[in-house]
């Protein structure tokens, strides 16, 4: 009797103590980050400008960064035309003045028609891509942004000031920063009309997906829309860049050979200095995303279609200190349309896919192949759509922004040690972006107005997710 009435006591303690119950309650956000539950919204960020008068709601975004030793989270937010700043010991807006904003009415910003994914024009959008470097005032160092008008603005993370020369001449706008091929022209609605609707006068479109060297301080930045796609190699220890000296390389995706720069296109065609230049494979389908291996020493360039087959596709390998292809890593007939690459456990590296090319669909997929060799490691069915992927060395998980995955949008979880599915996860339309701090477990995936904004509903907002 005595025992019975000791367990029921510590039954009522329990409950008394742990109300939410994190092994059956989702979404609990006194759980923390235990491991009983699957992955769920912990919280939710409110998004700078996107409220109260004059305020514009969070629905077209882009790519996410997380500097964990600074405790930073970076989104570009084309809707504010900023990059939006975020404490992730905190979950709250910060950066300069407090304002929770980097560059704000210095980008393109969303282009034509109405501000989501059916209508927007993406290859003109900007901002795109942040990403940190070291320098600037301050152990935050500089962020450079992918813009638009195929340039990439460059800004003192903690200060928000502009770097590069002509940023600090021409007012920080259209046009300023590092150039990396020929703009489009922005300067009517009549003008930007032709190139959406008849493909004139588009230049180069947009700089758009980016990463980082930090052995060399390179930083790779891709003109990936479909036509000839080229990368550009930055040196990212001469911010002010002037007359853009800082552009080394650049890389076309034309099927080509030698060394000669094609007219019209890249830094030449923009009027700028001539710089180095090499070819690669035939991207007719563009460029996806990059990522810098250390195990090599290599950028991994998602080349989303290599041949004439919407199925083929590769990851060309590109080393920084010359500029030259050394390796070409083919995906060939999976229907992978590589759109991110993400380093996990050495030597593994998972290709995010998108699975589809124009009006042609693909089953789910997801890839992780040996990063220094490209040997397939395996392929993931449970999970596909995706456009940008995050590793957490903390939890040794991959997570993938799905927004295509069939049967809806969704934030996909992967054992990176195993190659393993975990979880699917619901998010948002068009919720493609994330990234994941490994210092709280903390995932953030950054979603248009809807209910799992729960106080910001009608504004947007960063959902906040974590294990449970």
């Amino acid at each position: 009797m005595r025992s019975k009435m000791l367990l029921v006591i510590a039954l009522l303690l329990g409950i008394a103590l742990f109300p939410s119950g994190c092994g059956n309650v989702q979404g609990c956000p006194l759980c923390g980050t235990t491991k009983n539950d699957g992955v769920a919204i912990v919280d939710v960020m409110g998004v700078p400008g996107a409220a109260g008068p004059g305020g514009t709601a969070f629905t077209v975004f882009d790519l996410g960064l997380v500097d964990s030793a600074n405790h930073r989270y970076y989104v570009t937010d084309r809707s504010q035309t900023a990059v939006l700043v975020y404490d992730t010991l905190t979950d709250t807006p910060t950066g300069p003045a407090s304002g929770g904003q980097i560059g704000s009415g210095m980008f393109v910003g969303a282009i034509c028609c109405a501000q989501n994914r059916a209508a927007n024009f993406n290859p003109l959008t900007g901002p795109n891509a942040a990403i940190r470097t070291p320098g600037g005032s301050t152990g935050l160092g500089l962020l450079w942004v992918t813009d638009g008008d195929s340039t990439v603005k460059v800004f003192d993370a903690a200060t928000g000031a502009p770097m590069t020369a002509s940023q600090t001449a021409g007012g920080g706008g259209l046009g300023t920063g590092v150039v990396t091929g020929v703009s489009a022209d922005f300067s009517s609605q009549t003008a930007i009309n032709s190139c959406i609707r008849a493909g004139i006068n588009c230049g180069d479109f947009r700089a758009d997906e980016a990463s980082f060297d930090p052995a060399d301080n390179i930083l790779l930045v891709t003109n990936g829309d479909p036509g000839v796609p080229f990368a550009t190699l930055i040196d990212t220890t001469k911010p002010a860049c002037l007359n853009n000296s800082c552009v080394k390389f650049q890389i076309f995706f034309d099927g080509l050979t030698g060394t000669a720069c094609p007219a019209g296109t890249g830094v030449l065609g923009a009027g700028q200095p001539s710089v180095l230049c090499a070819h690669a494979p035939g991207g007719q389908g563009g460029l996806g995303g990059s990522a810098f291996n250390p195990n090599t020493g290599k950028f991994l360039v998602a080349n989303t279609q290599n041949t004439s087959n919407p199925a083929d596709s590769e990851i060309t390998e590109i080393d920084p200190k010359t500029g030259k292809v050394t390796n070409s890593f083919q995906l060939a007939g999976l229907g992978c349309q590589p759109s991110f690459i993400v380093v996990g456990p050495a030597p593994n590296v998972l290709v995010a896919c998108e699975n589809f090319a124009g009006s042609i669909n693909f089953p789910p997929s997801e890839i992780v192949i040996n990063g220094s060799t490209g040997k397939i490691i395996t392929i993931i069915d449970k999970v596909g759509g995706v456009d940008q992927a995050a590793f957490n060395p903390t939890d040794n998980r991959y997570y993938v922004a799905a927004r295509d995955m069939p049967g809806g949008p969704v934030l996909g979880v992967i054992d990176a040690v195993t190659n393993t599915w975990l979880q699917n996860v619901p998010s948002g339309a068009n919720a493609h972006s994330v990234a994941a701090d490994p210092n709280t477990n903390h995932v953030f995936v950054p979603l248009q107005p809807s209910a799992s904004c729960r106080a910001f509903s009608n504004f947007g907002c960063i959902a906040v997710y974590a294990q449970q």
